[in-house]
């Protein structure tokens, strides 16, 4: 069951990564792709060492229970903004923003 957990989780994180970089592409001018990428990159990678510090003190301050449930808090809470953010009007708009700008 743990396995098959792992194997959807993957899968919803592949297709997660498709859709956030086609839409990060699409709505930035060529010119400023690189840089916008590498920002990216240095915010999402910079950002692991600190959850596993923040995780780390949770765990020996509350248990890895606590740990545990303040990550998925976090993770539930960010589902949450970026389903309230990204909106079909949003998409739509980087559409025609970018129709314009070729």
């Amino acid at each position: 069951m743990a396995y098959a957990i792992v194997v959807l989780i993957d899968c919803a994180v592949m297709i997660r990564n498709v859709i956030q970089v086609s839409l990060r592409q699409s709505g930035t001018p060529d010119e400023l792709l690189g840089r916008v990428s590498g920002a990216h990159r240095l915010v999402t990678y910079g950002a692991i060492p600190l959850g596993a510090m923040l995780g780390g003190a949770v765990a020996s301050a509350g248990g890895l229970r606590a740990a545990m449930v303040l990550a998925s808090a976090i993770f539930g809470a960010l589902a949450i903004f970026a389903t309230c953010t990204i909106t079909r009007a949003r998409i739509a708009a980087i559409a025609a923003d970018t129709t314009t700008h070729s």
